[in-house]
């Protein structure tokens, strides 16, 4: 016989339903699709922000034993969102996306991150970003004195590794391509390749040492 739900669950049920019916009655106010499909494991706080661009239509995967907290701001603009296992974004995370965001599982985005996504952003298993890591796939430019520089936008997908660290306040530009076990140090600046299991730091970032002992790197 199946056990009875304790009171905890009963409670992380009842609020999941009602985050998803506020989500599925913004998109029908906004005149937009949602397709939304969120696991029964996940713990979705009410106070998670969506907000969904006018006559989009959206996709959003979250999966199981997922957390998002409060204060997180999800900005759906004709995007897709998929959200592995266990995957946990805490308060105050932004993540505003009109392409396609993948975080493969166990990942964690700490207080305050932001994720632009305009095209594509791929974070693979086991990494993680601490406090207020940007990740962005896109850029604003110049053209002429009288445009205004944020009507031009060109994007770069950007990869992020299996079991990467990106430590506080480092930020990952458009194309950046992070190997695998790599570690951004803090108020860092990415762009272009970081080489697998290889300590980046600066702005820009360069090669400080590896971050695996000798023995346990192997050629890419």
């Amino acid at each position: 016989m199946k056990a009875a739900a304790s009171p905890a669950e009963l409670y992380h049920r009842a609020r999941r339903a009602q985050w998803i019916a506020k989500a599925q009655l913004k998109a029908r106010a906004a005149r937009a699709s949602l397709e939304l499909d969120v696991h029964p494991t996940a713990r979705v706080h009410a106070g998670a922000v969506l907000s969904i661009a006018h006559g989009t239509h959206n996709r959003m995967t979250i999966g199981p034993a997922c957390r998002i907290e409060e204060g997180v701001v999800l900005v759906l603009n004709g995007g897709t969102v998929e959200l592995g296992p266990r995957v946990e974004i805490r308060r105050n995370t932004v993540l505003h996306v009109d392409g396609h965001l993948s975080m493969a599982g166990d990942n964690i985005l700490s207080w305050g991150c932001t994720i632009h996504c305009g095209e594509r952003v791929d974070v693979d298993e086991f990494a993680g970003a601490s406090e207020y890591v940007t990740i962005a796939d896109s850029r604003h430019f110049h053209t002429d004195e009288e445009r205004f520089f944020y009507h031009n936008a060109a994007t770069d997908p950007v990869r992020i590794g299996r079991n990467v660290w990106l430590a506080a306040k480092a930020t990952v530009l458009p194309g950046s391509d992070i190997g695998d076990c790599a570690v951004v140090g803090c108020n860092s600046v990415v762009s272009g390749a970081v080489t697998k299991a290889t300590l980046v730091a600066g702005a820009p970032a360069r090669p400080i040492r590896s971050t695996l002992p000798a023995p346990l790197v192997r050629p890419a």
